[in-house]
C-alpha cells in the first residue's frame, strides 16, 4: 500500500513540473508584470529577458514550465498597485 502511495505520488508530482512545447500563447505586459496567456489562463513569467523582445499581444509559440515561485526576485519593482490575477510563475525555455 506504501509504495503504491509513492508512486503515485511521484508520478503526480513529475506532472506538475512538464514542460509545455509549443504552446500558442498571448504575450501580456502591464505594469504589474509580464505574463504568457495559455487557453484564457496568465502565468507570470520569471525570466523576463526572454520575453523582452516581444510587444503586449503579440501572439508566439513558446515552451514553458511552471515552478511554485521565481529565484531572482531583484528583477521585479512595483510600479503600480493593481493585481493580476495569475495561475502561478513560469520559466520560458523557448520562444519564437
Amino acid at each position: 500500500m506504501k509504495k503504491s502511495f509513492l508512486v503515485i505520488l511521484i508520478a503526480l508530482s513529475s506532472a506538475c513540473t512538464k514542460e509545455k512545447s509549443n504552446n500558442s500563447v498571448t504575450v501580456i505586459k502591464d505594469c504589474t508584470g509580464t505574463y504568457l496567456r495559455d487557453n484564457n489562463k496568465d502565468y507570470q513569467v520569471c525570466n523576463i529577458s526572454s520575453v523582452a523582445s516581444f510587444n503586449d499581444g503579440d501572439v508566439v509559440s513558446a515552451s514553458y514550465y511552471q515552478t511554485s515561485s521565481c529565484s531572482d526576485t531583484s528583477q521585479y519593482v512595483i510600479v503600480c498597485m493593481m493585481y493580476h490575477e495569475n495561475e502561478g510563475y513560469i520559466y520560458v525555455t523557448s520562444i519564437k
